[in-house]
C-alpha cells in the first residue's frame, strides 16, 4: 500500500483529485511542447520525476551491482539527497541495509510515506554537507554511497566529499550523477528552471533571467573539479559510465556541437533582455564559443563528446 499512498500524497500536493489524474498528466500523456506555458512544463516534469522514483532506483541499483560485481545482498547503502526514496527502497528489496538522507522537509516526508512498510530502510532528515553527519551515521560502514542530482545543489562540496570518505568502507564505491552545465542541451534549456543560457553565467546573476523571484541557485562545475575533489579525499576513479560509444564511429560530434552552437546564438538573438542581462549573457556565449573553437583543435572526439554532449555525467569512484 505504501506506493499507492505515496502516489495519492503526490496527487494531493500537485492539486489533483486522485492519483489517476496525476498519472495521466505526468506519465501517460505526451510531454508538453516547448510552446506550452513554462509553469505547466515544469509541473509535468517535476511530477513525472517523482512518480518514476522506483524506476530510477532500479536502474541505479542495476548499475551499482555491476560496479560491485555482486548483488546488493548483505551490503550497506547510503543515498544522499534521497528525495522520494526510490534508491534505498530498491536496494533494500535486493537484500541491502539501506539508508537515505534528505535535507528538504517536504521531500523527506514524501520519502517516509513511500517507504512505509519497507524492511531495512532508514530515512533521516539530514544535511549531507554538514560536518556533524559522521556523528549521525556509522563511520566506515557503507559499501556504496549514491548521489544522483545532488552535487549541483551543494555549495560546500568539500565537506560533502569529506563526509563520503569517512562513511565509506575501504574499497567502498561512490556512484554519482550530476548535470553538465557545458552541455549544449542545457545551455539551450537549463534543466531545473527551463531557462535559456543560464548555465553559462554565475549563479549570482541568475535572478536577472528568471521570470519570477527565486532564491534557487545551481552550481554547475566542470568535470575536472569532481575528479580532483574525490582524489583529494582518497578515492580513485573507477569508471565513467556514459562516455562516447566507440562502436558508433559515424556519430558526428563536432557537427552536432557546431549545429547546437548555431542554435544557441540564434536563440540569444530572439530573446528580450535588459541591457545588463544582455551584456552578461552575450559575454558568456562568446566565451563558450571561443572555448569550443579551441577544444576542436586540442581535444579528442570522446573528450569533446564528454564535455559538450553528455547531459548528465555519471561516474564511480572507489575508496583506497
Amino acid at each position: 500500500m505504501a506506493y499507492s499512498d505515496f502516489l495519492q500524497a503526490l496527487a494531493k500536493d500537485y492539486g489533483f483529485k486522485n492519483s489517476n489524474e496525476a498519472l495521466t498528466f505526468a506519465v501517460r500523456s505526451p510531454r508538453l511542447p516547448p510552446t506550452a506555458p513554462r509553469r505547466d512544463r515544469l509541473r509535468q516534469q517535476n511530477l513525472s520525476f517523482a512518480i518514476n522514483t522506483r524506476r530510477r532506483g532500479a536502474r541505479v541499483i542495476d548499475t551499482v551491482e555491476k560496479l560491485l560485481g555482486s548483488s546488493m545482498e548483505g551490503k550497506a547503502l547510503l543515498d544522499i539527497g534521497t528525495a522520494y526514496a526510490g534508491v534505498p527502497i530498491e536496494a533494500a528489496s535486493r537484500g541491502a541495509t539501506a539508508y537515505g538522507i534528505e535535507i528538504n522537509h517536504r521531500l523527506h516526508q514524501f520519502g517516509v510515506e513511500h517507504a512505509k512498510g519497507e524492511r531495512s530502510v532508514t530515512l533521516l532528515r539530514a544535511d549531507g554537507a554538514a560536518a556533524t553527519l559522521p556523528t549521525v551515521l556509522p563511520r566506515g560502514f557503507f559499501d556504496v554511497i549514491v548521489l544522483h542530482d545532488v552535487f549541483e545543489h551543494i555549495y560546500d562540496t568539500v565537506q560533502l566529499v569529506h563526509n563520503i570518505s569517512i562513511l565509506l568502507k575501504p574499497g567502498g564505491i561512490v556512484h554519482f550523477q550530476v548535470p553538465n552545465g557545458q552541455c549544449t542541451r542545457f545551455v539551450l534549456n537549463e534543466g531545473h528552471k527551463s531557462i535559456f543560457g543560464i548555465t553559462l553565467v554565475n549563479p549570482d546573476s541568475w535572478w536577472r533571467f528568471l521570470p519570477e523571484p527565486s532564491d534557487f541557485s545551481i552550481f554547475y562545475r566542470r568535470w575536472p573539479y569532481f575528479a580532483a575533489i574525490f582524489v583529494h579525499f582518497g578515492l580513485s576513479q573507477l569508471s565513467t559510465l556514459n562516455g562516447f560509444d566507440a562502436a558508433k564511429p559515424d556519430f558526428a560530434v563536432k557537427e552536432r556541437i557546431t549545429k547546437d552552437l548555431h542554435q544557441i546564438k540564434q536563440q540569444f538573438s530572439t530573446h528580450q533582455y535588459d541591457d545588463l542581462a544582455r551584456a552578461i549573457l552575450a559575454q558568456a556565449i562568446e566565451k563558450y564559443a571561443d572555448e569550443i573553437a579551441l577544444d576542436f583543435d586540442r581535444l579528442s572526439t570522446p573528450e569533446l563528446y564528454w564535455k559538450y554532449l553528455v547531459d548528465f555525467w555519471e561516474a564511480a569512484f572507489r575508496k583506497n
